[in-house]
């Protein structure tokens, strides 16, 4: 058998297009996208970050969960937002955090703390990527409806 081919990296033409689409038509999706196109993250990992996994001082990242289903968990409650443990051991790991994506989070947080003043059953999770009532988002989120045919 053939052994699938792993896709080529997108060109800085190609990201700078899926940002802006991203931005003007999939707003929910920009913050999710933008971090792990800058972190080299799995969506899984991403959507577990939570504002205390950033060192503002440092300027770093701490990627240390992710969200998805235990295969080991045979509950049918919750299993698409449980957090569970990364991939691999390898997976939990610090990444260096680009100034302009911490001034993105910083404007994401003030979004945050918006949304728990203004809904009245906001779920403070600290998650960084998540709904505007606060509720994670989950990998299913991603990639039904954003498909883009790069020319």
């Amino acid at each position: 058998p053939q052994k699938p081919r792993k896709a080529a990296p997108y060109t800085i033409e190609q990201i700078k297009l899926l940002r802006y689409v991203c931005k003007r038509d999939f707003p929910d999706m920009y913050f999710p996208l933008l971090l792990s196109l800058t972190l080299g993250s799995r969506i899984s990992e991403t959507i577990a970050l939570k504002y205390s996994d950033i060192d503002f001082s440092t300027e770093t990242i701490y990627i240390r969960i992710q969200l998805g289903r235990d295969i080991n968990d045979e509950s049918e409650e919750d299993l698409i937002t449980k957090p569970v443990k990364t991939k691999t051991r390898r997976g939990v790991r610090s990444v260096p955090a680009p100034r302009w994506v911490l001034d993105e989070i910083i404007v994401r947080r003030a979004w945050y703390e918006k949304q728990k003043e203004w809904k009245p059953y906001f779920s403070d999770l600290g998650d960084i990527c998540c709904h505007d009532n606060g509720k994670p988002f989950h990998r299913g989120n991603f990639g039904k409806d954003f498909q883009i045919e790069f020319v």
